[in-house]
């Protein structure tokens, strides 16, 4: 497995799925699907100001994604690295804790509740 860090103010996120139904329950055809921009943090870099800037890992982030890089070219690629200042908005945490369990090999994410 290889193991990648981010340098810098870069982060190194995984891509959410793409979404195949609206929020109204219509089932989209494949090539119709509503484009994702929100991502998982799996890595942050050395520079990026977590004071100021409040952002840890698995935390859910909506992202400008024109400037990301991805990992790898595989079609099945949902690993990017891109500036912190590309992060646009940060999920609430709600004040119950949810326990969040990443599978490193294939980027899923699990609420345990």
């Amino acid at each position: 497995m290889e193991i990648w860090r981010p340098v810098g103010k870069m982060v190194l996120v995984s891509k959410d799925d793409d979404k195949n139904k609206t929020s109204g329950g219509i089932i989209l055809p494949d090539d119709s699907k509503i484009p994702v921009i929100t991502c998982r943090i799996l890595e942050i870099g050395p520079q990026v100001d977590l004071v100021n800037f409040p952002i840890s890992k698995f935390d859910r982030i909506i992202v400008n994604p024109i400037n990301a890089i991805p990992i790898s070219f595989e079609s099945d690629n949902k690993r990017y690295v891109l500036d912190s200042e590309n992060i646009l908005a940060i999920q609430e945490r709600t004040t119950r804790k949810k326990k969040i369990k990443a599978n490193a090999d294939t980027d899923e994410f699990e609420d345990d509740n």
